[in-house]
């Protein structure tokens, strides 16, 4: 039976990562592309997730690949905790961009069939010996949207309406005729829908976040979620006001909800630490830094998860 080509990844990724010889690893980081995009013109080329382990107490690990959400990272960990890994230390990026309807409502990038191989995976009590290269990078997988299912996500009424478009099909169709561009307005309509719509209470995200949140309460393991940079500046300059303060609304409230979740050590709100010039396009909504951007993040974690592991305490931004 042929396995979801992402998720035999991210098995043999955690085999490797359970397996491995040396001390034990104290610590995992869980991550999307920002773990390992860099930047054209970067010199250096280390992504942020290889970063984050240098920086980070003890020795760690890092499990990531495009479009991974929380549901996806607590598949991970709890399959490496079948392979008799229990870190003392599981630090998760929470991209705010996963909330929007333009990911979490998508097939293309809600990673269904790798979520449902993982899900199948912890529930038959997988425990590794799948093969395949823990060190290679994740592969491109191009998921294809069935016609029902994109018609469905085409009638989704625009969440705040705006620039003439009313549904997701109609901002779907007007993004491809767009793509590649940085007109205004095509940004103007990127960046309300990435980070201009309030988080609900009812929204599924939560869902993950608090799965992976107990399975670290449960097995005695600290949870400290960082909330991605955001190109805040320039959202504020193309978008207007409103988009910034949005975005800055939806970060406090999911590191208030977090920091009230059993197996939360702490939460680290990032969302405005940066200026336009660290992320590596600079004038569009991406959450991926180049390499000065991704070197000062990995030392903040580093510092902010060693100094409470010291006794210096958990903070928050």
């Amino acid at each position: 039976m042929s396995v979801d080509p992402l998720a035999a990844w991210l098995m043999a990724r955690v085999e490797g990562v359970a397996r491995a010889e040396g001390p034990p690893i104290d610590g995992v980081a869980l991550g999307d592309s920002t773990f390992w995009r860099v930047a054209d013109q970067d010199t250096r080329r280390d992504p942020l997730g290889a970063m984050l382990c240098d920086a980070l107490p003890g020795r760690c690990a890092w499990v990531a690949a495009n479009a991974l959400a929380a549901d996806h990272y607590a598949c991970v960990l709890e399959l490496l905790l079948r392979c008799g890994m229990v870190p003392k230390n599981v630090v998760a990026v929470a991209n705010l961009r996963s909330f929007s309807p333009t990911w979490h409502a998508r097939p293309r990038y809600r990673l269904r069939a790798t979520l449902d191989a993982l899900s199948d995976a912890v529930a038959h009590g997988w425990r590794g010996a799948l093969p395949g290269d823990a060190d290679a990078p994740p592969p491109e997988v191009e998921v294809a949207e069935p016609e029902g299912a994109l018609r469905a996500y085409d009638a989704i009424p625009h969440p705040t309406p705006a620039e003439g478009l009313r549904t997701l099909g109609e901002v779907r169709r007007f993004l491809e005729r767009t793509r590649g561009s940085t007109e205004a307005q095509r940004l103007r309509v990127v960046f309300g829908l990435y980070h201009g719509v309030a988080i609900s209470d009812e929204h599924p995200v939560w869902g993950g976040w608090r799965r992976l949140a107990a399975l670290c309460a449960d097995h005695g393991c600290r949870l400290w979620p960082y909330v991605a940079p955001i190109n805040v500046e320039c959202a504020d300059r193309c978008a207007g006001s409103g988009v910034r303060a949005a975005a800055g609304e939806n970060a406090r409230r999911f590191a208030s909800e977090a920091a009230g979740w059993a197996g939360v050590a702490g939460v680290l709100d990032l969302h405005d630490a940066y200026p336009p010039a660290r992320f590596v396009r600079p004038t569009h909504p991406t959450e991926h830094l180049d390499a000065a951007g991704r070197l000062d993040l990995a030392r903040r974690v580093g510092a902010w998860v060693g100094g409470a592991a010291a006794g210096r305490g958990a903070w928050r931004r």
